[in-house]
């Protein structure tokens, strides 16, 4: 374990206190009554980021891949959040692809070529596809040194999913999905209710409103988009709910029926209870809902801007796929989705589509770059970036010869799976050559230090505030006991709320003091690393 200089210590228990007392006061003006548990989260320390892959065939061809050579150039690390589009796309860290293809057969091939992208890392900004394409236009492809025609598509991926090349790549469609149920011109209607009222003696926030709800044959399917919870109430009869207060606002969409004929005029039957469990029922009343009539495309479409870079198609089957998915299960009557709206952005897979034609026994040179983005995990010092890059998807071509991988990098290899075992280190960074396509994925790390460690200072810190934490619990119970010692009409609360003026000093000087430690322990860490 690290040590620390006496000063450093004393630093840290003067902030605790100063967070102890900080917690006491705000616990101290809140009405008086059973305490309740307090948790203390630490900042985030995992940033996600995105796979990167090849380029894939798309249906059967003749064309081999002799060899490729694989070069990250990645002389920066990315930030751990972008606030803005610009300064995200001034990342530089890339990867490229540089195959050399040869057509072996007697005849003209002509063949789509499809190369996966991924999707937006967590630390992108939000709603980064607003601009239009958004970093797309740091991708190039060429063939011959020159830069050819490309479409962008997308397809819809769960949120944190691998990339799979045959479930994703079958998921590209040049037409609408075909199903036998949800068609472009299936109806469906919108309900919007508002929770007109709600019992005003029970304060919890954690409230609820559901409705029980029948399977029709298999055919009606409910996409409920504030659902938090589901459960069975009979064969084939569930209870369905969300959270709510006064004014919230509900919305469920039919596909297929109008629930006023599949049930009745009063259905949904809408109950408040006082808790998820939505066994203690409580007063509430929900307004009569609002009807809005549509087709099943303009459901799907709902949320695209015009000037969207995603086309119409891919936008409707990205929807779609999850209605399928989703809602194909005859047991299941109401259902949510990952992405709907401007929300669905966030759940799409890009990919650069292109042709590539090649006369009998043609050679041509076909070199993709990309952006490549690390998955960062900040809990070391320095932190580690992981990087994966999906082989995999080469074992679409007919024939694969050689991969040649280089790491163009002033940083350390830290981490590396059994492929990366063997690479050589040189000036540039490091290399390795292969006979073949191996087995398994591509996966290492980089770090700015040869030997980074688990940053602990961030999680003991926060341990010892949650045993403060605990302790100013108990200290709120023990208050609150008091009050039946008080005088008529004065409450805990009261006297303790003639200090929020020394409050609020207290929440600034806490934080200052808290920046100070970890600048402090930064510094030192920085020092120590120039000393090696």
């Amino acid at each position: 374990m690290r040590r620390y200089p006496l000063r450093y210590s004393v630093l840290a228990i003067i902030a605790l206190f100063v967070a102890a007392l900080v917690c006491a006061s705000a616990f101290s003006l809140c009405s008086v009554g059973a305490p309740s548990p307090a948790y203390a989260n630490s900042a985030e320390r995992y940033f996600e980021g995105s796979s990167a892959t090849g380029a894939v065939m798309r249906g059967d061809s003749p064309i081999i891949v002799e060899n490729e050579l694989l070069t990250f150039d990645i002389d920066e690390f990315p930030e751990r959040y972008y606030d803005n589009n610009e300064k995200f796309l001034s990342y530089g860290g890339k990867v490229t692809a540089q195959y050399s293809f040869y057509n072996p057969s007697e005849y003209t091939v002509t063949s789509t070529l499809c190369f996966p992208f991924g999707k937006l890392p967590s630390y992108s900004p939000y709603y980064f596809y607003d601009d239009g394409a958004g970093d797309a236009s740091k991708y190039s492809v060429s063939v011959n040194g020159y830069d050819i025609a490309t479409s962008l598509r997308h397809t819809f991926s769960y949120p944190y999913e691998q990339f799979d090349v045959n479930r994703d790549l079958a998921m590209l469609n040049d037409e609408y999905i075909s199903h036998e149920f949800f068609t472009p011109d299936l109806s469906v209607v919108k309900y919007t209710y508002i929770v007109e009222d709600l019992d005003e003696d029970d304060r919890r926030a954690n409230r609820a409103a559901a409705f029980e709800i029948t399977n029709t044959q298999g055919n009606a399917r409910v996409y409920f988009p504030n659902m938090s919870m589901m459960s069975t109430v009979d064969d084939g009869v569930f209870s369905v709910g969300c959270w709510v207060e006064k004014g919230s606002e509900i919305t469920l969409y039919a596909f297929g029926v109008d629930l006023s004929d599949a049930y009745g005029d009063n259905m949904p039957q809408w109950k408040f209870y006082a808790n998820g469990s939505c066994e203690d029922e409580i007063y509430g009343i929900m307004s009569a809902p609002a009807l809005e009539q549509m087709t099943l495309e303009e459901f799907a479409l709902e949320g695209r801007d015009e000037d969207s870079a995603v086309s119409e198609i891919d936008w409707y089957n990205a929807v779609v796929t999850q209605l399928i998915s989703r809602g194909g299960k005859d047991d299941i009557p109401a259902i949510t989705l990952a992405g709907y709206g401007k929300d669905l952005v966030c759940c799409l897979m890009r990919w650069y589509e292109y042709s590539l034609t090649l006369a009998p026994h043609e050679r041509a040179i076909n070199v993709v770059t990309a952006p490549i983005y690390p998955t960062i995990a900040d809990r070391y010092d320095p932190p580690v970036y992981h990087y994966t890059y999906l082989l995999s998807p080469a074992k679409t071509w007919a024939s694969f010869g050689e991969l040649e991988i280089k790491i163009n990098t002033p940083y350390y290899l830290v981490e590396y799976s059994s492929i990366a075992a063997d690479f050589e280190k040189s000036d540039e960074g490091y290399s390795i050559k292969l006979g073949g396509l191996p087995n398994g994925e591509l996966n290492f790390a980089l770090s700015a230090s040869e030997d980074p460690k688990p940053d602990e200072s961030g999680s003991i810190l926060w341990g010892l505030l949650a045993i403060v934490l605990f302790f100013v619990n108990i200290l709120g119970g023990i208050l609150s006991s008091l009050q039946a010692y008080l005088p008529a009409g004065v409450s805990v609360a009261q006297i303790f709320g003639a200090l929020c003026f020394v409050k609020v000093i207290i929440d600034i000087l806490g934080g200052i003091i808290i920046l100070i430690v970890h600048a402090a322990l930064k510094a030192k860490r920085k020092r120590d690393r120039s000393k090696k």
